[in-house]
């Protein structure tokens, strides 16, 4: 299955958002080679060795998918980056446990992760994320 390419590329093409089956993965292109990588890798090419981007690309993927999760998802992500199962989840948001794994599944598409593992360490990488969802948290099941 070959990917196809989204028409949602940053001014300055260096992180897309591509289809693959249905499912839309963040990558970042290398403005040299024009290879396509995954946000995990370092932030230089793996083909030329060269910079992929003038800002760190982390920092513009966090960017990128805070500006796509909702206020649920990013709390998803910060319960799921902390360990809490489905279940444990619903029971906090007031959610069922299907609502829950929904939202988990949204977070997956939206971040292009694919286990659990996969999202909190792709969270730790990007504590911007991780501290947005546990501010969510706290503004919505903690008002003062």
């Amino acid at each position: 299955m070959q990917p196809r390419e989204t028409n949602t590329a940053d001014p300055a093409g260096e992180v897309n958002r591509i289809d693959v089956g249905g499912i839309k993965l963040t990558v970042i292109t290398c403005p040299h080679c024009q290879l396509n990588q995954f946000p995990i890798c370092s932030g230089n090419c793996r083909r030329c060795n060269k910079p992929m981007a003038k800002e760190q690309p982390e920092d513009l993927i966090a960017k990128r998918i805070l500006g796509e999760l909702t206020e649920n998802e990013l709390i998803v992500l910060y319960l799921v980056s902390d360990g809490h199962r489905n279940r444990m989840i619903g029971e906090i948001m007031g959610t069922t446990e299907q609502v829950t794994k929904n939202r988990v599944r949204e977070v997956f598409n939206k971040t292009g992760m694919d286990t659990r593992l996969e999202l909190a360490i792709f969270a730790t990488m990007h504590p911007q994320l991780l501290e947005e969802g546990k501010e969510c948290l706290k503004q919505r099941y903690n008002p003062q």
